[in-house]
């Protein structure tokens, strides 16, 4: 579990996806905060760090997509875990690599069950 002043960074920009994943998360008892683009959530990591250990990131997003997030936050957040989510797994291979001991992927559709345990995983 996260520690008191931690949260979980979910970014997508389709609001419905993110809707869902911080509803499962919540019931998973883990807290969060939302971003809808790449250029929000590194504005947010870069404020504060220390407060997300993991970063919940959709793939395939417009202007900056999760591989180009990763690889920023990676730069000012060395010790970040990322969970890259996608419908498509082969377009994480590349993403993965830039940091393969703190990434991992979570194909789409997925449950609550496969996502609370990724979490718990990597946390």
């Amino acid at each position: 579990m996260l520690q008191a002043n931690t949260r979980i960074l979910v970014v997508d920009d389709d609001p419905d996806v993110r809707r869902v994943t911080t509803m499962m998360l919540r019931q998973g008892g883990f807290a969060y905060t939302e971003a809808s683009s790449g250029f929000q959530a590194l504005e947010l990591l870069r404020q504060t760090p220390e407060m997300f250990p993991l970063l919940i990131s959709d793939l395939k997003m417009p202007e900056m997509d999760g591989e180009e997030l990763a690889r920023e936050a990676f730069r000012f957040c060395p010790e970040l875990k990322v969970l890259f989510v996608t419908g498509f797994s082969g377009d994480a291979l590349a993403a993965m690599r830039l940091k393969p001991e703190q990434t991992s992927i979570l194909e789409k559709p997925f449950s609550m069950e496969e996502l609370l345990s990724q979490v718990r995983s990597i946390l």
